[in-house]
């Protein structure tokens, strides 16, 4: 009979412990959220650089970084999320380091996937990449500089994500450029869910965004 209580006192700790070693998992538990920037009907591939780590996080939430290496036109950024409305540090991040004091109306443009606004209240975090680097069908590379992607959240369909970049003259746009430097225009409008954008190019003059996207 005494080994039988010492056994269930035995299964009480082991079970105590398991349930500790779960609630400091999930405690420590960092997100990995994927973003997506595809090519209009598939023609083409993106790489994302970004050897300069430069970002921004709510304060005290971690931040480990961006890897696009095991999927095709998309990265993922390993933050944690925790979105107050009323913190609007990201959102001053880009305008300080970013956009130089502009405002959202200003040389900036981006898309949110799937935003119930035009802009965004506030941001989990925001990440800047050196280039964003389109390869077509035929083997053409186009490179975007200086643009950043962000992350928000919508309560009626969560996460979602935003693109800025001042390196363009056209709204709703990004501005990349070929191996000639030549300029070329990419339209970007909504992939559908919550966490893709789709770039097609475009002829300047002729940019016509989607009823769907929303941009600042």
């Amino acid at each position: 009979m005494a080994s039988k209580k010492i056994i269930i006192k035995l299964l009480f700790a082991l079970s105590g412990c398991i349930m500790s070693i779960n609630a400091f998992a999930a405690e420590n538990y960092i997100p990995v959220s994927k973003f997506c920037l595809e090519p209009y009907k598939d023609a083409g591939s993106i790489f994302f650089n970004y050897d300069s780590e430069q970002h921004t996080i709510t304060k005290g939430k971690a931040f480990e970084g961006v890897d696009d290496t095991n999927y095709k036109n998309c990265m993922t950024v390993t933050a944690e999320q925790q979105l107050d409305s009323k913190n609007h540090e990201n959102i001053n991040w880009i305008k300080q380091h970013m956009l130089q004091g502009l405002e959202w109306n200003g040389n900036a443009f981006g898309s949110s996937t799937n935003a119930s606004k035009d802009t965004p209240n506030a941001l989990n975090f925001a990440v800047l990449l050196d280039t964003i680097n389109y390869m077509d069908d035929a083997g053409n590379t186009y490179i975007c500089n200086n643009v950043i992607v962000a992350q928000g959240f919508n309560y009626w369909s969560g996460y979602n994500w935003w693109m800025v970049s001042n390196n363009t003259d056209i709204a709703h746009t990004l501005k990349c450029y070929d191996k000639n430097n030549k300029a070329t225009y990419f339209k970007m409008f909504n992939g559908g869910n919550s966490y893709t954008i789709i770039i097609e190019p475009v002829t300047k003059g002729t940019v016509t965004p989607a009823a769907a996207s929303r941009f600042w």
